[in-house]
C-alpha cells in the first residue's frame, strides 16, 4: 500500500507513519460506513460488501446463459430493487428453510462454484468470452447505444475516437513504458480492475472507468509511434504498428452477443409507448422481434399484449409462440 510504502521508503518516523495509516483507516471507514450500516439493518450483521454479491456472481457466471453479458434468470426479475428478494426466496426454496439475505448470497456464491467445478470446460469458455468482450469495440449498454442514437441525432455519426482506437494504442503505451515504476503500478491497477469486471459484468458503464487509465497510455502509444517516425526508425515503427493492429483485430473479434441491439430497440419502444406514440412503439418492437436476439422475447411479449388488447387473438398468439 502506498500509504505505508512511501513513508517507509522516505524513512519517516514511526509517528508520521502511524498518523498516515490512521488517517487512511478513518477515510476508509467513512467511505464504507453507509454500506456497513445498510447491510446491518437489512441482514442483521456487519458486512463490508453488499449482500447481493453472491446473486451478481451467479448472474455474471451462470453457465445456462450462453452470452458473456448480463442476462436475467427465470426465477427473478431483472429489476435491481426486486432481484435480491427474489434470489433470497429461490435460495430458501432450494434449501427448504428461510434464509437471510447474507445466507442467500453465500448460497448463490456456492452455486456458482459448483457450476464451475461440474462443467470446467463450459465455465472456462465463458470466462474467455468475458475477457474478449471486456476489450471489444461493442459497447454493451443498459439504456441507449451511440450507434442507435445516431439514427436520430446525426451528430453521433461523426466517427469520434472510441474504445476501438484507444485500446490498441494504450496497449503499445503500456508495453513501451513497462519499465517505468509508475506506469507499471498503473497497469497493475488496470489489470486488477479488469479482473473484477470479468468476474462479474463487463457492461459499458462498468468498463468506462478503465478509460481513465487507457487514455494516458494511448497518448504514450501515439508519442512512441511519432518518435519512431521522427527518428526514422522505420523497422521499429513497423513492429509497433503491427502490435497495435493485433489488438485492433482483438477489439473487433465476432464474440457472441456483440451484435445484439434488441435491448436498445425495446427501450426506445417503451419510451415511445409511454409518450402515447403506440404505432411507433409497435414498429420498434417488431424490429427487435425480427432480430431474434436475447431481448427479442420482451418485444414479442409486448407485441402479444398489444394485439390481445385490440382483439387480434391470432396475431397475439403468433408472437407468444416465438418466445
Amino acid at each position: 500500500m502506498p500509504v505505508l510504502w512511501y513513508p517507509c521508503k522516505n524513512k519517516l518516523s514511526w509517528k508520521n507513519i502511524s498518523v498516515f495509516a490512521a488517517v487512511y483507516v478513518i477515510g476508509l471507514a467513512v467511505a464504507v460506513s453507509p454500506f456497513v450500516i445498510r447491510n446491518y439493518i437489512v441482514a442483521g450483521k456487519f458486512a463490508l460488501t453488499t449482500t447481493q454479491s453472491g446473486f451478481n456472481l451467479y448472474l455474471g457466471n451462470n453457465i445456462q446463459n450462453p452470452d458473456p453479458y448480463y442476462r436475467s434468470v427465470p426465477f427473478a426479475s431483472s429489476s435491481p430493487s426486486e432481484q435480491g428478494i427474489q434470489f433470497t426466496i429461490e435460495a430458501s426454496k432450494r434449501m427448504g428453510e428461510k434464509l437471510t439475505s447474507q445466507e442467500a448470497s453465500d448460497y448463490w456464491t456456492a452455486e456458482t462454484i459448483k457450476q464451475a467445478v461440474a462443467s470446467p470446460a463450459v465455465f472456462t469458455e465463458k470466462i474467455g468470452q468475458k475477457m474478449l468482450v471486456l476489450v471489444n469495440s461493442f459497447e454493451a449498454c443498459d439504456h441507449y447505444d451511440i450507434e442507435f442514437l445516431s439514427d436520430f441525432a446525426k451528430f453521433f455519426k461523426i466517427p469520434f475516437p472510441g474504445f476501438w482506437i484507444i485500446f490498441p494504442l494504450s496497449m503499445l503505451g503500456m508495453l513501451t513504458s513497462w519499465k517505468n515504476k509508475r506506469a507499471k503500478a498503473l497497469s497493475t491497477v488496470l489489470l486488477i480492475y479488469g479482473a473484477t469486471l470479468i468476474i462479474f459484468f463487463t457492461n459499458g458503464r462498468y468498463r468506462l472507468p478503465m478509460m481513465a487509465v487507457l487514455i494516458p497510455f494511448a497518448a504514450l502509444g501515439i508519442a512512441q509511434l511519432y518518435d519512431n517516425f521522427n527518428k526514422k526508425l522505420y523497422n521499429l515503427l513497423a513492429k509497433h504498428a503491427a502490435f497495435c493492429v493485433i489488438f485492433l483485430i482483438v477489439a473487433f473479434l465476432p464474440v457472441r452477443a456483440t451484435d445484439d441491439m434488441t435491448g436498445y430497440y425495446n427501450t426506445h419502444a417503451i419510451i415511445l409507448s409511454s409518450k402515447g406514440y403506440n404505432n411507433e412503439a409497435i414498429l420498434y418492437w417488431k424490429k427487435s422481434s425480427e432480430m431474434n436476439k436475447p431481448f427479442s422475447a420482451f418485444a414479442n411479449l409486448s407485441l402479444a399484449g398489444r394485439y390481445y388488447r385490440k382483439g387480434l387473438i391470432q396475431e397475439g398468439n403468433a408472437y407468444l409462440d416465438k418466445i
